[in-house]
Order: structure tokens, then sequence, then C-alpha cells
């Protein structure tokens, strides 16, 4: 197709014919050398703005926009949150003893009806009859098994309660050393807060009540949570504001008392929710009867107590937890148990022989020992654990007449709070 020049053109005069542009010389139409349309790899200044797609595909082979990545890297961040390293941090951070459920170093997982420690680091407290509970190794529903968690706590009631008296009650209860709880300055004006994760699965609906309060229990926090749907784990997390009054422990005795809560009657109440109160408290209003009739059970699982305001997720939580080969390490700070086996001769006159143990992990403070005599020969029944500390013992027993002689004794240290 040929161009139509301009009919009388000018010495200098320009024509564009297809984007190309031409220059008359006097003598005819000469092409105009043009700009290179791309920046060369070298000797080229981009002097104009890169435009880049919104989204560029494949990715692999196109420059990126900033926003493109800025977005998708958000996206991985937030799925790799669940197994990123400072959990590992917050989990050793907790505050709670035993708060899996794992270690059950005195009962086992044996189904009870007396009060007392239902595993290591979790006690049982109240008066209502007609109860068994355990710390179960075989989790409910396939929720929990599928989330990680081995143990939880379970209360089955075998003859319900469904009136109280006033002074009723019934409670798990962990008693958290001072030291643990120091670095939340609680009692001063820079007190900071508390978080508490855990699971609930609860088969009556509606509130239930988790308390915090100080050895003297001149102080009482009750903070209340739902349970929404009848027997399902639920995860519930509770923030509590550090109090600036008070006394609270900040050595080896217990420093904060916390608390879940079944039932209550009208004396352990308190007057709000949510709040710092004086007083020894247990239960928000509303607090439901969770063992009114005996179809009624109570269990909780995954429980992790941080300082601070973060909680961890939901899929986070199991994550959160010790390992049990750690975990156990912190119960032995509080109660521990062994074998002290004792092969010699006993010459005349001596009045007993005797055994030096000492502990893996040193203990809270000088525990108390209930020592089993489990057979030997030459020897009486064991004697009290003598120069009891708490890195070790001297375990001994009474002797008969000389000769050879054996004693094999199990013991049971004691130091918790």
């Amino acid at each position: 197709m040929a161009i139509d020049f301009p009919a009388s053109p000018v010495v200098g005069q320009e024509f564009v014919s297809a984007t190309v542009t031409y220059v008359y010389n006097g003598y005819g139409w000469l092409m105009k050398p043009q700009a290179n349309p791309y920046v060369a790899k070298a000797g080229d200044v981009m002097t104009g703005q890169l435009e880049l797609p919104s989204s560029p595909a494949p990715v692999a082979a196109n420059a990126v926009r900033k926003d493109y990545v800025d977005a998708a890297a958000s996206a991985a961040d937030a799925a790799m949150k669940v197994y990123a390293a400072p959990l590992d941090a917050l989990a050793y951070n907790g505050m709670q003893i035993n708060g899996s459920m794992e270690v059950s170093q005195e009962r086992g997982n044996t189904a009870s009806a007396l009060y007392g420690y239902v595993c290591d680091g979790w006690l049982l407290t109240g008066g209502i009859a007609g109860l068994t509970f355990q710390t179960s190794a075989t989790p409910s529903g396939p929720v929990m098994a599928a989330n990680g968690f081995k143990n939880y706590f379970a209360l089955v009631v075998t003859t319900g309660a469904p009136s109280l008296i006033a002074t009723d009650s019934l409670n798990l209860l962990q008693r958290i050393e001072g030291c643990k709880i120091a670095r939340l300055g609680w009692g001063f004006a820079n007190a900071k807060p508390l978080t508490i994760g855990f699971w609930c699965n609860h088969s009556r609906t509606g509130t239930y009540s988790c308390a915090i309060r100080n050895s003297p229990v001149t102080h009482s926090y009750i903070a209340s949570y739902t349970q929404n749907v009848a027997s399902t784990w639920e995860y519930k997390t509770i923030t509590i504001p550090g109090p600036t009054v008070g006394t609270w422990a900040i050595d080896n005795t217990a420093g904060i008392l916390v608390s879940f809560c079944m039932t209550s009657g009208s004396t352990n109440i308190a007057s709000s929710a949510n709040t710092w109160l004086t007083g020894s408290l247990l239960a928000a209003p509303g607090q439901v009867n969770g063992v009114a009739a005996n179809t009624d059970s109570f269990n909780l699982a995954g429980i992790v107590i941080l300082p601070g305001i973060y909680a961890p997720t939901a899929a986070q939580s199991p994550l959160i937890m010790r390992p049990y080969d750690q975990e156990i390490l912190t119960c032995k700070r509080y109660w521990n148990q062994g074998q002290v086996q004792w092969d010699g001769w006993i010459i005349a006159g001596q009045s007993r022989v005797s055994d030096n143990i000492s502990f893996e992990v040193p203990m809270r403070t000088s525990p108390t020992f209930v020592l089993t005599n489990n057979g030997g020969t030459g020897v009486g029944a064991p004697g009290a654990a003598a120069s009891a500390f708490w890195n070790g013992a001297e375990i001994y027993c009474a002797t008969a007449a000389a000769g050879a002689a054996a004693f094999n004794v199990t013991w049971k240290a004691d130091a918790r709070l």
C-alpha cells in the first residue's frame, strides 16, 4: 500500500504514517530514527513508570507487583502461624502445672470418688457426694483426638444434687507457685494481665466460672464463660487484668489459686463477674448447677495460663502444651516417688541401716515422706525419712540382730502447695 505524502513539503517537515515518522530533507522523505521501546540490559535509563499486571500468570515467569507479593505472603504467614517457633516460647512460659493432664504419678487414670488430687497439679475440692472423676486417656469423641489431646479431666455425676445449700461448691483447683507469677507484678501499679485458654465440654449449657484468687483469699476475680452447645468440646480464652492491690506471694509458696467451678451455693457467688472483688469467691452470677442430675458431666482439657494478653488459637492450643517428658519434670518439683533397696551386713549394736536418695528434680521445699516396707530380712519397718531436704533424703530401717540383712522401701515425697 502506497503512502500518501504531502504534495508540497518544506525541509524538516515531519509526516506520520502507521506509527512511523518521516522527515523531508529537500530531496525526499526519510524515516526518522525511532527510540528503542525496550530498556536495554546495559546503558539505558528507564524514565517512565513500569506497569505490571495485578495478577500475573504464571507468577514464576513474570515480574510481580509488590501488593500481590504482600498479599500472598500474608496468607502464607497466617497459615504458618499455627506452627511458628514462638509457640515453643509461649509453651515454656506457661505458668500452669500439667495443663495437658497427662502426668498422674499418684493416681494414674483410675476413677475415684474420693476428693483430692485427680492428677499432678489438679485438686478436686468441695463437699458434694455422688461423683466419680479421673483423667481419662481416651479423648471424648474424634474432635479432641484429632486435635492432639491425649488426656482430659472427666467428672461424671452418679447421684445428682439438684438442691444446694449456701456453702456448697465443687471446683477443680490448681495452686500456682509464687515464683511463677512474680513476673506479673501483682499488687503494684504496673500489674500485668494474665490470660487463660482451655477446652470445655459440659453436659449443661449456660454460664460457668473460672476464679483467680490470692493465697490469703482476700481478693478474687471471677471470669464467666459459656458452654454454648451441650456435650460439645468448645475452646475458650479469658484475660484477667492485673490487680494493683492485695498480697501476692512471689516465693515458693502459693501465689495464685486458679479454679474452675462446676456448681456453687450462694455463699461463694460473686456480686458481679469479670471484675476484682474482695473476699474469697468462686462463681459468677448465673453459675450453672453442673451436677444437678445423674446424667451430668463436666470435662476440661488443654489448660494454659500465660502472662500477658496473648492466647493461642484453638488450632494452636495443642501445640502449646509442654511434652510429657518435660511436664513430668515440672510435676516432680511438687510430688515424687521411688524405691530404695539395701543389702548388707548388720554388726552387733547397729540400730539401723539406711540409704541416701537424691531427687532428679529439686523439690519446692523439704517434702513430707510416706514410706512403705516391701519386705526384707533382719530389719523392721522403715522409719521416718531422716535428714529430708529439697534435694534428697536419708531412708532408714531399724535393725533386729547382727547378720545379713536387706530391705526394700517405697517412698513418696510430697511438697505440694
